[in-house]
């Protein structure tokens, strides 16, 4: 995987204005070997390169073909079909062969290519810009738009850092922040200006009349056709032969020891299970607790882990990092010519993303890398999808009507009037979880007392956020559901070096898995129904019969006295952080202030006064992002 980036532009921009080196700057975190920048009237791409196998190596950073030069962030994993089909070398690099696949069958040959990708192709000849992505969004590819200027980054960070680029935040999303919304699309970022190339997607920029024009079209649909088998067997079969076949190309297509996630669920769990009896080495983690430190409690996940371990004969490495800081990784800025200041909070004293808090992330991704590994297995993606825990209104919704009625013919057996029981059942729990979820969805509580009253905010109690997590997967994933993760595990690469890979978001996998009947996932009460029996022949019963988890284990850790000194001491830190000349429009800052300086609430109001942390603090990292990813970016 690589980094990369560039910059389109009309004769309306000087050119000697164009500074391309922050883009350069913050994308060289993303690689190994350092490539020349190419640049012609119009255009300048470029891009660091990082290797996940000694079989083929990328030899230059861009790629000539024709009239075409090319940058390419891809990891392929059927490279095999498509070097049969391109009639090119086996020693073909990943990034070569993607663009060798495109200039020979067209753009629309990506709906062909399993792997995480991304890229940018610029046409000498009709002098035009092709940014493209993997179907699920897997790898990022950020992208800022005007009428003079197209600049795109594998790395948010080195879009911002550009003085030409306007990366004022939106309006909207700071409403919805302090509202508590959670409704990120599939393109949109904080900053009005700036998107990600939408996946499964290409955006054609071309140059008519002094002014950038762009079109956009999709390659690729999740959940396009209806898949239907002839028994129950058949899909259970075909699901384990697709996650299979999904990790095990994965697995060939990286050098060396893994890394992977052991967190005691279904997702991670099977894959860790596929990957110990593939033959390659593993390095197993859990962000939980020795038990050894730390007792086990009820419905513990480590029992779950245990069981793996014994049956597969594996090891687990426990790392308690749940409630660890982000380690310190000033050293890495500095490699790459940044001067940190350890003085600030930490979560202020690097340009990290209002999503880049994930802690636990960044501490596996070093302790497998010291162990030897360049990449982390994950099972993000399941329950999004693949495994996804199936409301019965799923069955509804997407008519199944005859296995809905029959989920409640079955839960009244032994009563009397069943007939009729059923009926009502049935009827009331679709008024019930219709409500349930056809209201406000808020990710944290809505913080209206800090909002400047003179702000008129975008969205209100009537515009409502249907959360379609438990019965529509594909609206689900195509409304956002899977993004914060994504992005969060591309900026870990970014710091670490390491690179996750995510199984059960194969475009194969997740569009068999949101294309099979509804009913196959919920029988009775036992729910991912037919993903616990593909499996069954390998689980242990722990791991097959468990119905949920969590993070048990954190229970039995003894509680800090000095969390809320903390948390006060973070509040006072993020209100500080917070330009009042730009915020004053729209926060109330009486309001604010008071809350920053509260002492200890109440037992029944703690939850909530320790909620209203989270839009201060997005938005204050939203700003913070902006003026650090520019002050490093001049650091000499």
């Amino acid at each position: 995987m690589s980094g990369i980036f560039g910059i389109f532009n009309t004769d309306n921009i000087n050119e000697k204005n164009i500074d391309i080196s922050p883009l350069s700057k913050w994308n060289s975190f993303y690689g190994e070997e350092k490539g020349d920048i190419f640049t012609r009237q119009h255009i300048s791409l470029g891009c660091f390169i990082k290797s996940f196998s000694d079989d083929h190596l990328q030899k230059t950073s861009v790629i000539e073909e024709k009239d075409s030069h090319a940058v390419i962030d891809a990891l392929l994993y059927n490279r095999d079909e498509l070097i049969k089909k391109c009639g090119v070398p086996n020693s073909t690099s990943d990034a070569k062969l993607l663009l060798d696949c495109i200039e020979k069958f067209g753009i629309d040959i990506l709906q062909e290519v399993n792997g995480d990708f991304s890229g940018a192709i610029y046409n000498g000849k009709e002098n035009t810009l092709l940014l493209f992505r993997d179907h699920m969004g897997i790898r990022p590819l950020y992208y800022y738009h005007s009428e003079d200027i197209v600049v795109f980054s594998t790395d948010l960070r080195g879009i911002t850092a550009l003085p030409i680029v306007d990366a004022s935040i939106s309006e909207d999303w700071i409403s919805d922040t302090l509202l508590g919304y959670s409704n990120y699309t599939l393109d949109d970022t904080p900053y009005k200006n700036i998107n990600l190339v939408s996946p499964a997607s290409y955006m054609m920029f071309s140059i008519k009349d002094n002014k950038i024009h762009v079109l956009t079209q999709k390659y690729w649909k999740l959940g396009s056709k209806k898949i239907h088998l002839s028994s129950d067997t058949e899909y259970q079969q075909k699901l384990k032969e697709l996650i299979t076949d999904s990790v095990n190309r994965r697995l060939n297509a990286v050098s060396g020891p893994v890394g992977a996630e052991l967190s005691g669920g279904l997702d991670s769990s099977l894959i860790d299970i596929l990957i110990n009896r593939s033959g390659r080495e593993g390095i197993y983690l859990s962000w939980s607790y020795n038990p050894s430190d730390y007792p086990y409690v009820k419905n513990d996940e480590r029992v779950v882990i245990s069981d793996i371990c014994e049956q597969e004969n594996i090891k687990c490495n426990y790392l308690g990092v749940g409630g660890k800081e982000i380690p310190d990784i000033t050293k890495r800025f500095s490699d790459f010519g940044m001067s940190v200041s350890i003085n600030e909070p930490e979560y202020f004293r690097f340009a990290f993303p209002f999503y880049a808090n994930t802690y636990a992330l960044h501490n596996s991704a070093l302790y497998v890398k010291e162990k030897g590994a360049k990449v982390m297995f994950t099972g993000h993606g399941g329950d999004e999808g693949v495994s996804h825990r199936c409301a019965p209104y799923e069955m509804y919704h997407h008519h199944e009507y005859l296995h809905y009625l029959m989920h409640f013919w079955n839960s009244t057996k032994g009563r009397k009037l069943r007939i009729s029981r059923t009926l009502v059942r049935s009827c009331r729990y679709i008024k019930y979880y219709y409500e349930a979820t056809h209201t406000i969805y808020r990710n944290h509580p809505a913080c209206t007392d800090f909002i400047n009253p003179d702000f008129s905010y975008s969205h209100t109690a009537e515009d409502p956020y249907i959360l379609e997590f438990g019965y529509d997967p594909i609206s689900y994933i195509e409304n956002g559901g899977s993004r914060n993760r994504l992005e969060n595990i591309a900026l870990v690469e970014a710091n670490t070096g390491i690179r996750y890979i995510v199984p059960y978001l194969d475009y194969r996998v997740i569009d068999f898995a949101v294309s099979i009947p509804r009913y196959l996932y919920l029988n009775g009460d036992t729910n991912r129904y037919i993903f616990r029996e593909a499996f069954k022949d390998i689980m242990p019963n722990s791991l097959y019969s468990m119905f949920s988890k969590a993070d048990y284990s954190f229970t039995s850790a003894p509680e800090d006295p000095d969390y809320y000194k903390k948390f006060a001491q973070q509040k006072t830190e993020i209100v500080k952080k917070l330009n009042r000349n730009f915020w004053t429009k729209y926060l109330n800052f009486n309001e604010v202030d008071k809350y920053a300086s509260s002492g200890i609430p109440t037992e029944d109001v703690i939850d909530d006064e320790i909620d209203k942390i989270q839009p201060l603090d997005q938005l204050a990292l939203a700003q913070n992002m902006v003026e650090k990813s520019r002050e490093y970016t001049a650091t000499k």
